[in-house]
């Protein structure tokens, strides 16, 4: 990768960039893969299973949980329930 640890450019100057006909604003992060520049993109998917916690005026804890499928012939999605007593809230 280039300006790596590993990259024979990484720690050099700019003017020694330049003498390389590098370009010494090039941050790096990318590789060359037969003279094609290649990069790598980090893909995040965020979970949609989701847990609720809610007292109510008495003190008591309700929780639900809902689950989201993940592939579109599961069920779309479940709710559950339960109660919690008031000294989980301690």
């Amino acid at each position: 990768m280039l300006q790596s640890s590993k990259c024979v450019l990484h720690g050099k100057t700019p003017a020694e960039l330049a003498k390389l006909n590098e370009c010494p604003l090039d941050p790096g992060g990318y590789f060359i893969v037969r003279g094609t520049e290649k990069v790598i993109l980090i893909q995040e998917q965020l979970s949609k299973n989701r847990i609720i916690v809610d007292v109510d005026r008495k003190g008591n804890v309700g929780c639900s949980v809902q689950r989201y499928a993940c592939r579109q012939r599961d069920l779309p999605g479940t709710v559950h329930s339960l109660e919690l007593s008031s000294p989980f809230l301690a």
